[in-house]
């Protein structure tokens, strides 16, 4: 409203000085005068429209970006999780291994008893790494299918402000 008010100031102060140079003007020069400002005031109205439509979907879009690299962090993370599990993982296997060659090798009974020993902690290790694997890879999908859903809000956002742009374009006067 205030763009709107500030336009027909503009243009009243442009127009005065044309009537008082054609001392009144004629009917002709007064309707052309009349259609400008009503194309102008057209084009102030629809600007004034399209503006808060632009800001609104730009804070949306801001704030849609900022929901999809959250998301892409946190999947990230969980993956360098994994991976870090599944590297560990494959040592203990890898160790459990050489305590059963040990365990062939070795006679001495109280030496067998510990490594039977080390043999069960290790099982238990193994056991707690396939059942946090199995916890993060479900965690993985999930932040995966978030992210995918980020990621079609944030495409349908910026669709949106394609739209608009191309609409703009199409309005401005050639």
């Amino acid at each position: 409203m205030k763009t709107y008010a500030i336009a027909a100031a503009l243009v009243g102060a442009a127009i005065l000085p044309v009537l008082a140079q054609s001392g009144g003007g004629d009917a002709n020069t007064l309707s052309a005068l009349l259609v400008e400002v009503r194309a102008l005031r057209i084009a102030v109205e629809r600007a004034a429209s399209t503006t808060p439509q632009i800001q609104l979907l730009s804070a949306r879009l801001t704030a849609q970006n900022e929901r999809l690299s959250r998301a892409t962090r946190d999947a990230d993370a969980v993956h360098e999780q994994l991976e870090g599990l599944l590297a560990g993982n494959a040592m203990t296997v890898a160790r459990a291994g050489q305590f059963e060659d040990a365990l062939a090798r070795e006679s001495n009974p109280e030496t067998v008893k510990q490594i039977k020993a080390e043999q069960a902690a290790m099982k238990m290790q193994i056991d707690e790494a396939a059942a946090q694997e199995t916890r993060l890879r479900a965690r993985e999908a999930e932040l995966a299918s978030q992210v995918a859903i980020e990621q079609a809000q944030w495409n349908e956002l910026n669709r949106r402000l394609d739209d608009l742009e191309r609409e703009l374009a199409a309005r401005r006067p050639q």
